[in-house]
């Protein structure tokens, strides 16, 4: 087995096992994610969501579009906005929180539940 191989399995199954493993109700038709491009202690803990928790969730909600933005201007903080699909929105404060906070915040706030074990997928090497 080449390391290659290995690697790319071991990010697929990053993806598909870990916290974000949850599964968003139907009513959530979007999540939009902003934070301060440079490094920020208010913004690290969306920052790292976006980057390991996030991947996750979209991967067990294909249905809900789901958009990161990184700003420049310090006058703004960063936040998490849950768009449902009777048209209303709920903005999340996300500042000096940590991405499992950030993760626990969005399930309470849309009644999630996390995926069955038994329902995600693990790839494996075949042996020969």
């Amino acid at each position: 087995m080449s390391t290659k191989i290995a690697r790319q399995i071991n990010r697929l199954n990053a993806i598909a096992n870990g916290p974000g493993a949850i599964r968003l109700p139907a009513t959530v038709n979007s999540l939009h994610v902003a934070y301060r491009l440079k490094h920020s202690s208010y913004d690290d803990g969306a920052k790292r969501f976006s980057k390991s928790t996030l991947p996750q969730v979209q991967f067990h909600n294909p249905h809900v579009s789901i958009s990161v933005e990184k700003y420049e201007t310090s006058d703004r903080t960063p936040e998490l906005t849950v768009k449902f699909q009777d048209g209303t929105q709920q903005v999340l404060d996300v500042k000096k929180k940590t991405a499992q906070d950030i993760l626990t915040n969005l399930m309470q706030t849309t009644n999630s539940e996390p995926v069955p074990e038994a329902e995600i997928p693990i790839i494996r090497l075949a042996e020969f």
